[in-house]
């Protein structure tokens, strides 16, 4: 499943991207690409989350690149780096 969302601010984005990951069970990656004047200009996290079944989890990336936001959740953690890397192109 993909969720994306812009919202009316970057520190809205930001918060919603902090809110996911403080919710998940494991952070697996975090980095992001700072500009030239070291400003953090997107930030990409990949996480464990419990899922709604009980006992199981969900593999997910976040992306925010301004106050852009995009959530990609899977069973799979290589199906969702797959569909990460078709949604860049």
């Amino acid at each position: 499943m993909v969720l994306h969302k812009r919202y009316s601010s970057v520190a809205e984005a930001r918060h919603k991207f902090e809110r996911e990951i403080k919710k998940a069970t494991k952070v697996l990656e975090r980095n992001g690409k700072k500009d030239e004047t070291g400003k953090v200009v997107e930030d990409r996290a990949v996480l464990v989350c419990p899922s709604a079944k009980h006992g199981e989890s969900t593999q997910a990336i976040l992306r925010m690149n301004g106050a852009d936001f995009l959530e990609i959740l899977s069973d799979s953690l290589t199906a969702a780096r797959e569909l990460e890397n078709k949604l860049k192109h």
